[in-house]
């Protein structure tokens, strides 16, 4: 009982920093960066707990653990969509950071807002350029 008590507490602390971060606005990157991450801690959590589950007769929990579940693979295929998305459109972000390199080449004193680290890092523009939402 001792490791998934760890594990637990572990799993939510870091949910406690999302869910802090979120709720201040102080950090509004906080999930992309930290739920990877959340996720991993999660897996074992789960796994514990189904184990447990299986050894007791009732129903219920088994049935609360088949919901958990579905509902996962639910956003595995969400968040698989949204890769896909991602992968075939990276050339929108290669046009918009070359338009930048050329506006930063004709102004080297230009100063440009952009929230996307993708853009910032491929237009090669020094970051000190640039005004972002996450300040």
């Amino acid at each position: 009982m001792t490791d998934a008590l760890v594990c637990a507490l572990f799993f939510l602390a870091y949910f406690g920093f999302i869910v802090f971060t979120y709720l201040t606005k102080y950090n509004t990157d906080s999930c992309p960066r930290y739920g990877l991450i959340l996720f991993s801690l999660g897996l074992p959590v789960l796994a514990y707990s189904a184990q447990q589950i299986f050894k007791q007769r009732s129903i219920w929990p088994k049935v609360a653990l088949g919901i958990a579940v579905v509902i996962g693979l639910l956003q595995v295929k969400t968040q698989t969509e949204d890769l896909a998305r991602f992968v075939t459109q990276k050339t929108r972000s290669l046009t918009i950071a070359n338009v930048l390199k050329q506006e930063y080449a004709a102004d080297p004193t230009i100063k440009i807002f952009c929230d996307s680290p993708e853009v910032r890092v491929v237009s090669g523009i020094p970051g000190d350029h640039f005004y972002h939402s996450f300040f």
